[in-house]
């Protein structure tokens, strides 16, 4: 688990923590540019499960084309309908 907003920072961590494997799963709340970053990596067939806006930004850099072509799925929920009342 890690978090920035540097491209070239967060390429280098991918490298040192995953090296060669390229994850299939990954929980993002930030949103924003790096979310399609985070996807680039994304193991073929590999999920985005969001569930936060942290940066107050849009997603960024999830195409269409990316989505289709490493069969990508984004899942959402809404961490307020989990936490007790």
């Amino acid at each position: 688990m890690f978090c920035t907003e540097n491209e070239e920072e967060f390429e280098g961590l991918m490298k040192e923590i995953c090296g060669t494997k390229k994850p299939t799963v990954c929980i993002e709340s930030v949103s924003g540019p790096m979310t399609g970053q985070v996807m680039k990596h994304l193991h073929t067939g590999g999920t985005m499960i969001m569930y936060g806006a942290l940066s107050g930004k849009p997603i960024e850099g999830v195409t269409v084309g990316l989505l289709l072509t490493k069969n990508l799925k984004i899942e959402s929920f809404w961490l307020s309908n989990w936490i007790p009342q």
